[in-house]
């Protein structure tokens, strides 16, 4: 057992990796929207623990900082994109909760795509600029 037991198996969840490149794409006006919400956790451990540990605050201090973890579009203030020059949405299947994809569209609708980028198996990160 001692030669087969691996025990920093590589689970293939690539969030530490999501956060990178979303830390490398955003600007200071950009907003994140994430979805599901429930990735808020995840993305908040690498992108600030200090976040992840105050987690009974974390959908506000996530806010502040113009990142919402959402479930579908009526979750977000289509006022605050307009203003926006920079939308950067992660999603992990979002068809999950958002069964239209209404919020790509929109974005999609509203803005112009950058790029996309695909993490691993299931991650996708979507750039939008104005």
């Amino acid at each position: 057992m001692a030669f087969t037991s691996h025990p920093d198996i590589d689970n293939k969840r690539r969030i530490k990796e999501v956060v990178q490149t979303i830390t490398n794409l955003r600007t200071q006006d950009a907003v994140v929207i994430i979805c599901p919400a429930w990735l808020d956790l995840g993305f908040s451990y690498y992108y600030n623990q200090d976040y992840f540990y105050q987690y009974k605050d974390l959908r506000m201090i996530l806010n502040r900082e113009k990142i919402y973890p959402v479930n579908s579009l009526t979750e977000i203030d289509t006022v605050l994109l307009t203003r926006s020059q920079n939308v950067i949405y992660f999603e992990e299947w979002a068809l999950l909760v958002d069964k239209n994809n209404d919020i790509l569209k929109y974005l999609k609708d509203h803005f112009k795509p950058e790029k996309s980028y695909h993490i691993f198996e299931s991650f996708n990160i979507h750039h939008f600029q104005k």
